[in-house]
C-alpha cells in the first residue's frame, strides 16, 4: 500500500511540475539547502518553464514552486527579508524520503518524461575518486549526456580554481549543456565544454589569480548562465574572463561573498548580476548560510 501511495503521489503531478521536481532532485544532493530564487532562475534558463501569454517566466515559475511546496515536495524552512521589502529570501529543502522517492520513480520511468526531458546525471565523490583521492576510472559514459552534477563534499580550507589539472574521466562529455559542482570545482584538463550553456558552483571557496591567467572558463563561448551560489569567491582576474564570455546573460552570486568584481558589476550592461551578499572577505567562512542575516 505504501508503494501504491507514493507512486500515485508522484505520478499524479502535472508533467511540468514533475519535470521541475525531478530536475531539482537530480541536481541537488540530499539534504541540500536550496535558494528558491536561484532554483527558479535555473528552471527558466534550462527551458523547463513554458511560455504563457500575459505572464512573465518568473511569475509562472514562482507559481510552480508554490504548488510543489503545497503538495509537500519542497519545504520552506527559512524566509527573511533583505533588500526587497515585498520579496523574501527563501531557503528550501527536499526531505531525504521525498528526494529518494523522486529519484527512484524518475529512474523507473527511464529518467525521461513524456516531453523528452533528460534527467541530470549525478556523480558523487566515491564515483569520481578512489580511497586515495585519485581520479577513478568510471564506466559512466554517455556521449549524449547533456546535464551532469558532481556532488563533492565541502572541505575546509580547500580552495578551488578553474586552472587546468588532471581531468576526471567523468567530465569527458563534450556534449554537456549544463554542469553543476557542489563542494569544490573538480579539475579539468582542457576546455571540452564548447556547448555548455549553464555552469553553477555551490558551497565552494574559489580563487582566481590577481593577474589574468588563461583558464578553462575562457572556452565556454556559449555560456548563458554562470552561478557562484553560497560561495566565497576571491575574484582577482575573474572580471577579465567574464568580459570574454560574449553570450553570458546571468551572473548569479546569490548568498555569496565575492571580491574583485565591483568594476565588472558596475559596468556590465548585457549581463544581469544577482548579488553578491557581501564584497568583504571574512577571516572565517562556511558554506552554511548565515541564519541571522
Amino acid at each position: 500500500m505504501a508503494w501504491i501511495y507514493r507512486y500515485e503521489w508522484y505520478s499524479g503531478l502535472p508533467s511540468v511540475l514533475k519535470t521541475c521536481i525531478v530536475y531539482t532532485a537530480a541536481v541537488f544532493p540530499c539534504r541540500s539547502v536550496i535558494l528558491a530564487d536561484s532554483l527558479i532562475r535555473l528552471w527558466i534558463i534550462e527551458g523547463l518553464i513554458p511560455h504563457q501569454e500575459g505572464r512573465t517566466m518568473e511569475n509562472i515559475a514562482e507559481s510552480y514552486l508554490e504548488q510543489l511546496v503545497q503538495r509537500g515536495f519542497l519545504h520552506i524552512f527559512r524566509s527573511y527579508y533583505h533588500n526587497q521589502a515585498n520579496h523574501p529570501i527563501r531557503s528550501i529543502v527536499l526531505q531525504p524520503t521525498v528526494h529518494n522517492i523522486i529519484n527512484s520513480e524518475a529512474h523507473h520511468e527511464k529518467a525521461c518524461n513524456e516531453e523528452g526531458f533528460s534527467l541530470v546525471t549525478p556523480i558523487t565523490s566515491s564515483d569520481a575518486f578512489d580511497e586515495h583521492n585519485n581520479p577513478r576510472r568510471t564506466n559512466i559514459y554517455n556521449p549524449n549526456l547533456h546535464r551532469l552534477a558532481l556532488h563533492l563534499p565541502y572541505q575546509f580550507n580547500h580552495i578551488s580554481s578553474f586552472e587546468k589539472g588532471p581531468e576526471l574521466q567523468c567530465l569527458n562529455y563534450p556534449s554537456l549543456h549544463s554542469l553543476f559542482f557542489f563542494g569544490y570545482v573538480a579539475p579539468v584538463a582542457s576546455s571540452p565544454f564548447s556547448f555548455l550553456r549553464v555552469l553553477a558552483v555551490f558551497s565552494s571557496h574559489i580563487q582566481f589569480p590577481e593577474e589574468y591567467t588563461p583558464c578553462w572558463l575562457d572556452g565556454l563561448i556559449n555560456l548563458r548562465y554562470l552561478g557562484f551560489i553560497v560561495c566565497l569567491v576571491e575574484g582577482g582576474s575573474l572580471g577579465k574572463t567574464l568580459d570574454c564570455l560574449g553570450k553570458l546573460k546571468i551572473l548569479d552570486l546569490s548568498a555569496s561573498i565575492v571580491s574583485g568584481l565591483s568594476e565588472f558589476i558596475k559596468n556590465s550592461k548585457e549581463v544581469k548580476v544577482v548579488g553578491p551578499a557581501n564584497e568583504e572577505l571574512p577571516e572565517y567562512w562556511s558554506p552554511i548560510p548565515d541564519m541571522y542575516q
